[in-house]
């Protein structure tokens, strides 16, 4: 779990306290100058220890990230009366070097953790992802290929893995949805030349995803189809058939999806949409997806779920954070501004996380939702009865998170 040290370096307005004596102004300071000794006992502790993973800056200061997951939040300091503060943080290709107004000078070292990715020379275009660091002596495995109806390029599992394995056999499922899809589905009608089997739009099936014809999810014809797969090791193209080592993974796929009026029986319906599927993994031990949709000719959508995730095989109960907890088999909606979904077993806890604003969820006031199929929604549109008009080449970005946690 993530633990947030904030450390406070500005003068509470020496200047404006003129009641104060002399004792008191001596004690302000000698405590400010023992706070700053706490920050650098704190960081030479750290950097011998773990690895900074980024800093960020705001108005109000830093944000420091470890490889442990531990951060130091630490606002604007202000020189005076001989107070000294961190005047700038500064990185090179070593690590964070943190400037102290004193003179003295701290450097802390980057995350340095490798990834490893094996991808097989095989028709499903399969790929295994592992991250070091999950636990002392474990690891994570993601696993993608392309499966299912649509046989579209999707994550396929989550795995806890023993450390030094590069065996997609050995260690424990965590979790897996083999026979459901964790990627968006649509609701989209063509505009124009609705030539499909069900041309009306009062008629809304979904397609993409793992839904077929009739949105059926077996012994039908598809409805959208991967035109693409690429995955990329530090930036460098990975072929099939090889391996790598990394410190960023990142797997790209492109799908074509048609639409609800525009799909056919015998499968040649046309498609309306075109799909790119980024899923990025480094030491942050999670898979960062963005989803972007791009109109092949102008379109109406009237839902997008994005990310999904079925707990049927995890059966743990589900948490809207930061309290909102339900029954493994009850049927929940989200309390409204949240953005993710956990689902707790007792031994791991598996997140799904947005970023998005979900601006286009135009018929309700909740973003994330769980059905008796035992699996959780994000609602990137929801949008019945006012869909979401993309006319030719415009497109929309959807961007979550996939992670989980060992208790």
């Amino acid at each position: 779990m993530k633990r947030t040290l904030t450390i406070t370096l500005t003068l509470l307005t020496l200047f404006a306290s003129c009641q104060k004596d002399d004792l008191s102004w001596k004690n302000e300071i000698n405590e400010l100058k023992q706070e700053l000794q706490s920050i650098k006992s704190l960081l030479n502790q750290l950097k011998d220890k773990t690895s900074i993973v980024r800093v960020t800056t705001d108005e109000n200061g830093y944000t420091i990230e470890f490889s442990n997951g531990q951060t130091i939040s630490i606002s604007n300091g202000k020189d005076g009366q001989n107070a000294p503060s961190i005047i700038k943080i500064v990185e090179n290709e070593d690590g964070f070097v943190f400037f102290f107004s004193d003179g003295t000078q701290i450097t802390c070292p980057k995350v340095t953790q490798t990834l490893f990715l094996n991808y097989r020379n095989t028709s499903s275009n399969r790929m295994e992802v592992f991250i070091p660091g999950f636990t002392e002596d474990s690891q994570i495995l993601w696993m993608f290929e392309q499966n299912l109806l649509n046989n579209l390029m999707t994550p396929m599992s989550c795995k806890e893995i023993p450390n030094e394995s590069h065996d997609y056999l050995d260690g424990s499922t965590i979790i897996s949805q083999g026979g459901t899809d964790w990627i968006s589905p649509y609701i989209v009608h063509a505009v124009n030349n609705a030539d499909g089997d069900f041309p009306s739009t009062s008629t809304s099936y979904f397609t993409g995803g793992f839904h077929g014809y009739k949105q059926l999810s077996s012994g039908v014809s598809a409805t959208a189809k991967t035109i693409s797969v690429s995955a990329y090791a530090d930036g460098i193209k990975v072929n099939p058939g090889t391996s790598r080592e990394a410190k960023t993974i990142m797997i790209q796929w492109k799908n074509l999806v048609q639409a609800s009026n525009t799909e056919k029986e015998d499968g040649t319906g046309r498609y309306v949409l075109e799909e790119i599927v980024t899923c990025t993994m480094d030491y942050h031990k999670r898979v960062d997806v963005s989803i972007e949709t791009i109109a092949l000719e102008d379109i109406d959508i009237k839902r997008h779920y994005a990310l999904q995730c079925s707990n049927g095989g995890f059966k743990g109960s589900v948490t809207y954070p930061p309290e909102t907890t339900y029954e493994y088999d009850s049927i929940s909606h989200a309390p409204a501004g949240c953005k993710e979904i956990q689902f707790n077993n007792g031994k791991y806890v598996f997140s799904m996380k947005s970023d998005d604003d979900f601006k286009y969820n135009k018929s309700t006031n909740y973003n994330v939702f769980y059905t008796n199929v035992h699996k959780g929604y994000f609602s990137a549109i929801l949008a019945d009865n006012d869909p979401v008009r993309l006319q030719q080449g415009m497109s929309i970005v959807f961007n979550g998170t996939y992670s989980v946690t060992k208790l």
